[in-house]
């Protein structure tokens, strides 16, 4: 009979601890599916967030190409490089500049009758494609300033030869 009542009382004690797991597995469940839900939402908000981001490149890509299209049709004449060679005021500007010859980017904009900054795009161009330099000078507070004076490089020099600009 004890054995009986000991067989009892452990099954009443297993029945309590499968009861208290089966409700913290529950209690661990309800945790779970609700941060799943939040997971959900937080992806739902990223998905909207995504797909207007997708809309708003490709609003900027159509911007771009219209600006793109609107530049071309403002290009000068004799801005546009032709067969490999640079553009006819690139390399006016490179003439300008043989011989040793040292003009500020106002010096030369005056010679080709062309707008300072015009001719500052093309002196920019010119220097990154490393055909000209310029001198930048450290002045004292009691100096005016001195603008930079543009200078042709060997790859200039080269340039011109290659293309009978210069003999």
């Amino acid at each position: 009979m004890f054995e009986t009542i000991k067989g009892i009382i452990g099954d009443i004690a297993a029945g309590a601890i499968k009861d208290q797991r089966i409700a913290l597995s529950q209690e661990q469940l309800t945790v779970l599916d609700a941060r799943m839900r939040e997971a959900l939402e937080q992806l739902g908000a990223s998905r909207r967030e995504n797909t207007r981001l997708s809309q708003r490149v490709a609003e900027l890509e159509q911007l771009v190409e219209d600006r793109d299209a609107q530049i071309s049709q403002l290009t000068v004449p004799g801005d546009q490089p032709r067969n490999g060679r640079r553009s006819e005021t690139d390399e006016k500007i490179l003439l300008l500049l043989t011989n040793g010859r040292e003009l500020t980017a106002r010096q030369i904009a005056s010679q080709l009758g062309i707008s300072l900054d015009r001719t500052e795009v093309h002196l920019a161009a010119l220097r990154d494609a490393e055909l000209v330099y310029h001198h930048s000078y450290i002045r004292l507070e009691f100096e005016p300033e001195r603008p930079n004076e543009w200078y042709l490089t060997n790859d200039g020099k080269r340039y011109l030869a290659k293309h009978d600009l210069i003999k």
